[in-house]
């Protein structure tokens, strides 16, 4: 089996609360699930430029950042984004979520994909 650099895998850590809800959001409303429709819902869209509270959202649904204050108070950004999502911050983020960001949402790594590659083949 020869070795490539060819590919190489990357794995998304994200707050399944928050994307389950955006995705129930959005099919109610009939729309394609996405960060940007929900900026627009919040008031971010195009033309209101806010690039601040829209890097804290995607950090928020990344786990980079936690959604609470340090004396265990909501962050505003957490509580204007479970409001868009109609729903409580506690929803978004229960338990542990609330104050601790997982170990595994700030790991980086790299796997290097050998050949053959017959798993991403699709066989008829």
């Amino acid at each position: 089996m020869s070795e490539t650099k060819d590919l190489s895998l990357k794995v998304l850590v994200y707050n399944n609360h928050m994307a389950q809800r955006l995705l129930q959001m959005n099919m109610k409303n009939g729309e394609t699930p996405s960060l940007q429709k929900l900026y627009e819902r919040m008031g971010y869209g195009f033309g209101k430029h806010n690039n601040a509270k829209e890097s804290a959202i995607r950090d928020l649904f990344s786990l980079k950042i936690v959604p609470t204050e340090e004396n265990g108070a909501w962050k505003d950004i957490a509580t204007e984004l479970a409001a868009a999502l109609e729903c409580k911050p506690e929803e978004l983020w229960p338990g542990k979520l609330r104050n601790d960001i997982p170990a595994s949402a700030s790991k980086k790594f790299l796997v290097n994909i050998g050949e053959p590659l017959e798993w991403l083949v699709m066989k008829s």
